[in-house]
């Protein structure tokens, strides 16, 4: 009985701390106040890399008379945040985070860390967060990495998006990077267990249940963000384009799905897929072929044409959800695009080589669709 109290005791206090934490974020402007299943192929090892809990520097060139010209964010004072709804003084003890994020240049990178970002089932996600132009007219992007991968491994095209003005989110999934901190019970002190968090939790340990909470509770968690600032005036979430790269490819796609099956959300308006593999993402764009064939998301599939496994997948991807194409239709005029790309590299790689230049093709290719949409259903407005 004690094993669950402590368990109990301890969810209140994060889930209290969260819900402040985010509500205290949304006051910050007086005017604006914020309010499956899943089968994975994929069980290697991925990189397993500890980061501080401190916030990452960022370079802070409104301080022309700082020596080294750094601004460090504080840590989230969870106990703080608890009493945030009734006082300024608490509210104001959680926002440093957010005034990091205002000092920043648009292409400053910063640290979402893990004491800040808790789970509903007590898993501890970092992500790595570019504000961009930070107006109501933002573009956010998330970009999901894939198998072994890493927030990081998007940085080249996270900066070259956010130099284009638009707000890049890219997250550490779960099990995956610094995103492997859950909490376990202690009993090095005693018989009496006392709740921590370990970092033990890495993905080739994943059974079902953890991709399925990977899909529910990591993406509930990173859109709370991403409303948060759309309510700040930050960014448009209404305009949000997601980028997933094989795992990456089916976590965006699911996450898209529970979007657009909430009549409050459905707010991604374009999938960029990479490497997908067909067998995990079908059931999951299938629920929202009707929203694809009818424009609502437009989706678009690049793959390493010398990998027959991936670019088979991509194929079988585009007949189920955009039918059967006649190989004379122009690729603009395809309901689902299909890029294959003469080389053996998939996933996140493909954006890196120079040559195929797929960053500006992803650039021209969100501003097309940002265009095409009709005013109505981009239009900047409080999300409650």
């Amino acid at each position: 009985m004690k094993k669950n109290q402590s368990f109990v005791v301890f969810g209140i206090f994060i889930f209290l701390s969260q819900i402040s934490f985010f509500d205290a974020l949304g006051q910050r402007s007086s005017e604006n106040r914020p309010s499956s299943r899943h089968r994975t192929s994929q069980n290697d090892l991925t990189s397993n890399e500890n980061l501080s809990d401190d916030q990452q520097e960022i370079s802070d060139e409104k301080q022309s008379d700082h020596s080294e010209n750094q601004q460090r964010s504080e840590p989230f004072d969870q106990r703080s945040s608890m009493n945030s709804r009734q006082s300024a003084q608490g509210r104001s003890q959680v926002l440093p985070l957010m005034q990091a994020i205002e000092k920043a240049g648009a292409t400053d990178k910063i640290l979402l860390n893990q004491r800040d970002f808790v789970t509903q089932d007590f898993v501890q996600l970092v992500a790595d967060y570019r504000k961009g132009k930070a107006d109501k007219e933002t573009i956010p992007v998330l970009l999901l990495h894939g198998k072994k991968g890493k927030k990081e491994d998007w940085d080249s095209l996270a900066i070259f998006l956010a130099q284009n003005g638009m707000a890049v989110l890219a997250p550490d999934l779960r099990g995956h990077g610094a995103s492997t901190k859950r909490m376990v019970e202690d009993y090095s002190f005693g018989d009496r267990p006392m709740p921590r968090f370990d970092n033990k939790y890495l993905v080739d340990r994943f059974d079902m249940s953890d991709y399925e909470a990977m899909i529910e509770y990591d993406g509930r968690l990173w859109f709370q963000f991403l409303i948060l600032r759309h309510n700040q005036g930050k960014l448009n979430i209404r305009k949000l384009i997601i980028i997933g790269a094989d795992l990456g490819a089916t976590i965006g796609a699911a996450w898209a799905k529970n979007d657009w099956s909430n009549k409050k959300g459905q707010f991604t308006k374009a999938l960029i897929l990479l490497s997908p593999y067909s067998t995990d993402c079908l059931p999951f764009l299938e629920k929202l072929k009707k929203r694809i064939t009818s424009n609502s998301i437009k989706m678009i599939i690049f793959v390493g044409g010398l990998q027959n496994e991936y670019l088979e997948s991509s194929k079988v991807i585009q007949e189920k959800i955009g039918g059967k194409e006649k190989a004379e239709t122009p690729l603009e005029e395809q309901k689902v695009p299909l890029f294959a790309i003469k080389t053996e590299k998939e996933g996140v790689e493909l954006t890196k080589v120079e040559s195929f230049k797929l960053p500006q093709t992803f650039l021209d290719f969100i501003l097309v669709r940002i265009e095409s949409l009709k005013k109505s259903s981009v239009e900047w407005d409080e999300i409650n």
